[in-house]
């Protein structure tokens, strides 16, 4: 941002969690200095505290806005903002009660897959969701790098609420049960529709954060598509697995190339559905599919950032590095592959 000095402009720095009070100063000062002393600019504002955090993320934001005459007399107003450096005494709580989910919300109980499709899909499931949990640490440490350090523990979540959700009831971990979950949850897995609608469900409820909310939308995408066609045959479900990654980026915004999921999504997908047609059979088409999600994964530790977290952090920063997002992605395209055609 272009700025030219006598400008009025307003500072905020943000502890982003783990940053302990001194250091906040140590970096305000640095900031002011630079700003005043360097750019000639007239600092009228400057907040310094704890008002966007984010889990396992470690070191400062700043935050730098041209203002105009009057505006810093406003962001000094009294507000029930409670981390706000002039938040007004006496705001009322902000903490509501957490409420469990009903079964009417999700309108599915338990019961286990009696059709061939169900039980691989079951196998798929348990597969990818103990494929993610095991990456946590790797998927957080390069989240750690790249952006604000969640995306391994956000996956995992939705990862463990998923691994429940198709084991019997009797069995679980207890992973749903912590999330409010209802206990006899579970996912319709004889029925591709129905199973897409529950995945959208639980992973809402379970993960946290942007994975979270494209998650959601990909699974909503996928049973949206599945209701208007008839189609349950491979290359049916591979088109309906691909609207899902058209959603996200339609909704997320991001497309092949922009550093993010999609990367290995999207190519994932439509070499999926391009095998299928071609002929191929289906251990082979996943086969290819899979390798699309290696690839494009592997491929973003060298692209810019154009979307996501990573498109506010340095590119020196995050060279070398993969897209979390677009690792699990792979992960779990690979274990698809395992469990319907795995290596000899």
């Amino acid at each position: 941002m272009a700025m030219q000095g006598g400008e009025e402009v307003g500072l905020v720095v943000n502890n982003l969690g783990s940053t302990t009070t001194l250091e906040l100063g140590i970096v305000a000062k640095a900031a002011l200095d630079y700003l005043v002393n360097e750019k000639k600019l007239k600092v009228t504002f400057c907040a310094i505290g704890t008002l966007m955090t984010s889990l396992e993320m470690a070191g400062v934001s700043i935050t730098l806005v041209r203002l105009w005459a009057g505006a810093a007399d406003l962001l000094r107003e009294p507000t029930r903002a409670p981390a706000w450096p002039h938040a007004a005494e006496h705001a009322p709580p902000l903490v509501r009660p957490y409420a469990s989910a009903s079964m009417e919300e999700f309108d599915c109980t338990y019961t286990a897959p009696t059709t061939s499709f169900g039980k691989t899909l079951a196998q798929a499931l348990r597969v990818a969701s103990e494929a993610i949990i095991a990456a946590e640490p790797q998927l957080t440490e390069m989240d750690r790098i790249v952006g604000d350090g969640d995306c391994g523990l956000t996956l995992k979540e939705g990862a463990s609420a998923i691994l429940d959700a198709v084991t019997e009831p009797t069995c679980r971990a207890g992973h749903l049960k912590r999330m409010g979950f209802p206990e006899g949850l579970g996912l319709a897995l004889d029925d591709p529709k129905e199973c897409a609608l529950g995945l959208s469900k639980v992973v809402q409820r379970a993960m946290g954060g942007t994975s979270g909310a494209l998650y959601r939308i990909f699974f909503s995408a996928i049973a949206r598509f599945l209701a208007g066609q008839e189609d349950r045959s491979p290359l049916g479900l591979a088109k309906a697995l691909k609207s899902g990654w058209d959603a996200i980026s339609k909704y997320g915004g991001a497309v092949v190339g922009d550093r993010t999921m999609v990367d290995a999504g999207a190519p994932s997908a439509a070499a999926l559905v391009a095998a299928l047609e071609a002929g191929k059979p289906l251990g082979d088409a996943l086969a290819d599919a899979a390798a699309k999600a290696d690839a494009g994964a592997s491929a973003t530790a060298t692209m810019h950032a154009e979307a996501g977290r990573s498109s506010y952090i340095s590119e020196d920063v995050i060279k070398g590095t993969c897209d979390p997002g677009a690792k699990a992605v792979a992960l779990w395209m690979d274990a698809l592959r395992q469990v319907v055609a795995p290596s000899p």
